[in-house]
């Protein structure tokens, strides 16, 4: 529950907050959202120990979903030409992959992914520290 209250949480926040402020507040809002819903946990050896890893998912699909489905309103709104132009960029080539488009696309969406992914589970691991 608390995995789909912190991808919703991250969602929406930073869909809010990325209409009006610069494209890295996404993951400015993943840190806090990781951060106030943290919870003090028993450290294991071995075993159930997660919840820095619940954070992380939570960060990357919630920024991979908004950033992927960003970059795919955007690419479509223009015809797909900024993204060809970077994929020609990138690999020297158009003709490497069959829909360069959507390489791009997913890269995008990767990358987002990951910022959110790490930034909730920055913001999880100190709201721990501190809570000790």
């Amino acid at each position: 529950m608390r995995l789909l209250l912190r991808f919703l949480l991250i969602l929406l926040l930073s869909w809010l907050a990325q209409s009006f402020l610069p494209f890295w507040t996404a993951a400015i809002v993943a840190f806090v959202v990781g951060l106030l819903l943290s919870q003090k946990r028993k450290r294991r050896l071995y075993g159930k120990n997660t919840p820095p890893a619940r954070a992380f998912l939570a960060g990357f699909f919630a920024l991979f979903f908004l950033w992927g489905g960003a970059a795919f309103l955007l690419d479509r709104a223009n015809g797909s030409l900024l993204s060809l132009d970077i994929f020609t960029l990138i690999f020297q080539s158009e003709e490497a992959l069959p829909y360069p488009s959507l390489v791009m696309i997913a890269l995008s969406a990767f990358i987002g992914g990951l910022v959110g992914g790490f930034s909730a589970m920055s913001g999880n691991l100190l709201g721990e520290a501190i809570q000790e």
